[in-house]
């Protein structure tokens, strides 16, 4: 619905067109009228309209002038200027204001009617370009932070390409190749929400005093200043921070200087404040225990801290033990884990995954990381189980919405206004209470829908990709085999084989 002001100094005329606009028009409705310029410059202040009928000769400030005067502050606006006389003057005045349209009284009531229509497509294609803008800003923004947060955190495993340097460098800006990693931790067992409180101030206030990046990492901060400014006063001031929070301790790991080439270096030994050094002579044992409390984190208390535990200790490992004893390790770790497992439930989820197999085939840590990354994203599909969980108000409603809706093109904007709150806010639920993004979990729970629809339907797999909110099949057959393990017509197969 879109909002008009009408202003003219001849009530008759004031009545014909609200009379019409309240009769004849379902997409507009009055907001307001106004009999001089002056009044005209005052109601379109309150009301913010979306079009304007303004009659060009009034007492005072005539027409021309009040779109001027609005035009300054509002230039959104839409004007339709009506005036007795039909004059070429007038009309070249009006030109440079942008006004849309000028009619001549007497206005019939098909002229209005019509030129409402022709208002209307403007409008509406004027909201959809403005709409596609701020989505391919929104993307954008996105996309920078996804890009800064996999070199970032990618650090933690080797140094970045030149290729993913570059693209960083033009993205961000920056005019030097050389930076420092500061790594904050928290010491203490405090709630992940007061951890969280805690690193969002101290990124607040670092932000403001020196250009910085962060990402998280394994539960903790990681800082990259670049060095094309004054670091003097960087050290000092981050003790000073830390000490602020006592009696909560916080670590400062910190790393030197280096070129992007070798930051994976300052990372290492941003890193060693918290490497439990006391604890090397027995580190059979100790590794045992983080194992443990690994698994059940990830299968019974708190999948997202079973995360930052796996990740802090999957970044230890392979940068302490040689590349084959370090998947060894892993391999330990994930058949503790499948064997805590309900196979029945794995296989209902459609996963027909052999770890220690997987794992032994991984030949780089690049491959390492991937792979762990698909299989906790399985994991989180059986093992978390958000509509058990005593949940925020708004996440449960988003949750609720998404259920119901996956089937359609569903956007994360969208789903925060049915749910009266920021997209960013939302993010942040989905982040600290289910340990993923809204993205990830919508398309996890599309796919759970398709292995349903595969398993026990007759469907074609392009019918199944349509049912489920994917209208590309092969981008479907892409996502479900990365999500999956195997590809839709694989479990076609199997189930086929299965009913013979």
């Amino acid at each position: 619905m879109y909002r008009v002001v009408i202003v003219d100094d001849e009530e008759p005329v004031l009545d014909s067109f609200s009379f019409i606009l309240e009769k004849e028009s379902e997409n507009f409705c009055l907001c307001g009228k106004a009999r001089s310029g002056t009044e005209a410059i005052n109601v379109v202040s309150d009301t913010r309209p979306d079009l304007v009928f303004m009659d060009i000769q009034m007492p005072g400030i005539d027409g021309l002038e009040a779109v001027t005067q609005i035009r300054q502050r509002m230039p959104e606006v839409v004007f339709i200027l009506a005036t007795a006389y039909e004059r070429f003057d007038i009309a070249q005045k009006a030109i440079p204001l942008g006004v849309f349209s000028y009619l001549v009284k007497p206005i019939s009531r098909k002229a209005f009617v019509n030129e409402l229509h022709r208002v209307k497509l403007h409008l509406d294609h004027t909201r959809q370009r403005t709409s596609l803008e701020l989505q391919n800003i929104g993307f954008m923004q996105k996309t920078k932070e996804e890009i800064k947060n996999k070199l970032l955190a990618g650090l933690a495993w080797g140094n970045p390409t030149s290729e993913d340097w570059d693209l960083f460098s033009r993205l961000f800006a920056l005019k030097t190749e050389h930076g420092m990693i500061r790594l904050v931790g928290i010491c203490d067992d405090v709630p992940e929400d007061a951890k969280e409180a805690i690193f969002s101030k101290l990124r607040e206030k670092v932000q403001y005093k020196f250009n910085s990046f962060h990402c998280s990492l394994a539960g903790r901060l990681l800082l990259f200043f670049p060095d094309d400014q004054n670091l003097d006063t960087l050290d000092p001031w981050l003790d000073e921070m830390a000490a602020g929070y006592a009696p909560i301790a916080i670590a400062v790991g910190r790393g030197r200087t280096c070129h992007y080439s070798q930051l994976a270096t300052s990372v290492a030994e941003a890193y060693l404040p918290f490497v439990d050094t006391a604890a090397t002579s027995n580190r059979y044992a100790r590794e045992k225990e983080e194992m443990q409390s690994i698994c059940a984190s990830l299968l019974r208390a708190d999948f997202g801290r079973g995360l930052e535990l796996l990740e802090d200790f999957s970044i230890r490992v392979f940068r302490i033990d040689p590349f084959e004893v370090a998947k060894a390790k892993m391999v330990s770790l994930f058949t503790l884990l499948w064997a805590e497992l309900d196979g029945q439930m794995l296989s209902a989820a459609g996963i027909d995954l052999n770890p220690p197999e997987a794992i032994t085939r991984i030949g780089s840590v690049e491959e390492w990381r991937t792979w762990l990354s698909d299989t906790l994203r399985l994991l989180q599909s059986v093992t978390v189980k958000p509509d058990d969980r005593n949940l925020p108000p708004h996440l449960s409603k988003a949750l609720a919405l998404i259920h119901k809706n996956y089937n359609k093109p569903i956007q994360l904007t969208s789903v925060a206004d049915e749910c009266q709150i920021s997209a960013n806010y939302l993010c942040r639920l989905f982040s600290e209470h289910l340990g993923t993004s809204f993205v990830e979990y919508l398309t996890q729970h599309r796919i759970e829908q398709a292995i349903g629809l595969l398993r026990d339907k007759r469907l074609s797999i392009k019918e199944t990709s349509g049912l489920v909110g994917f209208q590309d099949p092969n981008y479907f057959s892409r996502i479900f085999r990365r999500y999956v393990g195997l590809s839709p017509s694989d479990l076609v197969n199997r189930r086929i084989h299965n009913d013979r």
